[in-house]
């Protein structure tokens, strides 16, 4: 795995390169510096990126970040790296948190969600109302609970 954070040897190493070297193989290796530099940057754009989208899902979701990361059985230091941007986020939970917050993760990467199929819509409409039936039926049971108690109550006076 390559470094995340660009070191002040790499730094001075790559401005010795820059303006003492003059021969094919001096050029060729500046390239490669500025190549591995401007791939860090990126990589560390990004990685700032998907955590402040992250943050904003657990603030909207009202949960602390303690939570999500016990949730998922996330690692406490890899989870806490990642998000103040000293780690860079792996796939594996990328994707659980996509799943744990029901976005894509095309919305962390790029914070928009691509057009999803009328079988995605149908889907949370099935799951809001399974979840509305489930309230439903747990109020039934509480009542039904509560009507056995009072039938055993009026068995002993």
């Amino acid at each position: 795995m390559r470094s995340f954070f660009i070191s002040l040897s790499q730094v001075l190493l790559f401005v010795y390169f820059k303006y003492s070297c003059q021969t094919g193989t001096c050029q060729e290796k500046i390239r490669q510096m500025e190549n591995n530099f401007e791939n860090i940057v990126l990589e560390r754009i990004l990685n700032r990126q998907i955590s402040k989208r992250i943050n904003e899902l657990i603030e909207r979701k009202g949960i602390t970040p303690y939570k999500l990361m016990d949730d998922l059985e996330i690692n406490k230091s890899t989870f806490y790296r990642s998000i103040k941007d000293e780690r860079n986020w792996s796939l594996e939970n990328l994707i659980k948190i996509a799943h744990y917050f029901n976005v894509s993760l095309d919305f962390l990467i790029d914070g928009e969600e691509k057009s999803r199929s009328p079988n995605d819509e149908k889907i949370k409409e099935l799951e809001e109302e399974n979840r509305l039936l489930r309230g439903r039926l747990s109020q039934i049971n509480d009542l039904t609970q509560a009507i056995e108690n009072l039938k055993k109550r009026k068995r002993k006076l």
